[in-house]
Parts: structure tokens; C-alpha cells; sequence
């Protein structure tokens, strides 16, 4: 259950379809593209792993500015969930170490997790001199410096 203002939110946990994930992400990006803050942009979370099952949409932001976009809701009114065929009911704010997150809640039943993070926070080589079996946070290389159009499809 989830406080949205003065209403409880009860979220059910349903499959999204590929359809309808594939439309929530394709609004997402295209807001990303026309932002020349965002530096990258990467689906994370069991959809990049096609094994949703009964999940949210998780999409990781490489900013330099990642404290705007916590202290200001604008941007959050600029991405298109119309075309996805779901509004903005509600959404929370949650901070792990030097990540946030912003848990958006949609209707019909729906949920979109966005994380922003430094440029910095990720690595975008490995650095395997330090220590050759150390896992480091690196992102494939066509997640390094630019944004890549999304597959066309996601399979569940």
C-alpha cells in the first residue's frame, strides 16, 4: 500500500505486458533524448534481465544533476505517460548512499522506478589493474557516454 496525498494506493501485483512496459519506456525516452543534462540512460531490474515476473519498470539516469532533479517535481510533469495510455498517481522519493530514486506510481496499476546518479558513480571501463576479480560498477560500453535507442520490443 502506498500514501498518495490524501488516498492509500493499493498496488496489485500484476504482470505489466511487454506492450504496455515497452510504451511506458518509449515516453520516458523520449523526455531523456531532448535533455542534454542526462548523459546516459539504462534499463535495469528484472526487465533488462527478461525475467519481469511481477515488477516495476526500472530505469537508471547519468546526470551531473542528480540533486535538481530530487529538489524540483518538474521534470517528472514534462514525461508523457499519456502516450503510454497511464497518468501520475502518485510517487516517493527513497536515497541509497549516493543514488536516488524516484518510485512513480501509475495508473492503470503500474509502477516505474527512476534512478539518478552521478556521472561519476559509474564506471564506464573496469578497472582491472587495481584488482583483476573485484566486480566494479561499469555499465556495457554503448551505456558509457551516449544514449541508445531501446530494442524494439521487451520479452517478458
Amino acid at each position: 500500500m502506498v500514501q498518495g496525498g490524501s488516498h492509500e494506493f493499493v498496488i496489485t501485483c500484476e504482470l505489466i505486458k511487454s506492450s504496455q512496459a515497452n510504451a511506458i519506456i518509449d515516453a520516458i525516452f523520449n523526455w531523456a533524448i531532448d535533455r542534454h543534462d542526462v548523459h546516459a540512460m539504462a534499463l535495469a531490474g528484472s526487465w533488462a534481465r527478461s525475467d519481469p515476473r511481477l515488477s516495476d519498470i526500472d530505469l537508471l539516469f547519468l546526470t551531473d544533476r542528480t540533486g535538481e532533479y530530487r529538489r524540483r517535481l518538474k521534470w517528472l510533469r514534462e514525461i508523457d505517460f499519456s502516450k503510454a495510455g497511464c497518468r501520475v498517481h502518485s510517487g516517493e522519493n527513497s536515497v541509497y548512499d549516493v543514488v536516488w530514486s524516484r518510485h512513480i506510481y501509475l495508473l492503470p496499476i503500474a509502477e516505474v522506478e527512476l534512478t539518478f546518479a552521478n556521472c561519476s558513480w559509474a564506471r564506464t571501463e573496469p578497472n582491472r589493474q587495481r584488482n583483476p576479480e573485484r566486480r566494479e560498477r561499469c555499465f556495457p560500453s554503448h551505456f558509457s557516454t551516449k544514449m541508445e535507442p531501446w530494442p524494439n520490443s521487451l520479452t517478458p
